[in-house]
């Protein structure tokens, strides 16, 4: 199987509860306040992290 054969085409629809989550989880544990567009930016933003690391880590494990 080749990486660009699981490259992902559409970034993963997160709930509206699910952001707002975050949101609660970055005040209470960072004191960091992040609300609408921002909050949900930077959901994706972290979405797209992870996603990359599982595609770098993928890609290590086919080439051995």
């Amino acid at each position: 199987m080749s990486y660009r054969a699981v490259k992902s085409t559409k970034p993963m629809k997160l709930k509206k509860q699910t952001i707002l989550e975050l949101g609660k989880i970055l005040n209470e544990e960072f004191s960091l306040t992040l609300k609408g567009k921002e909050l949900e930016r930077f959901a994706y933003c972290l979405v797209g992290y992870f996603d990359l690391l599982l595609k770098i880590q993928f890609r290590e494990e086919v080439q051995k």
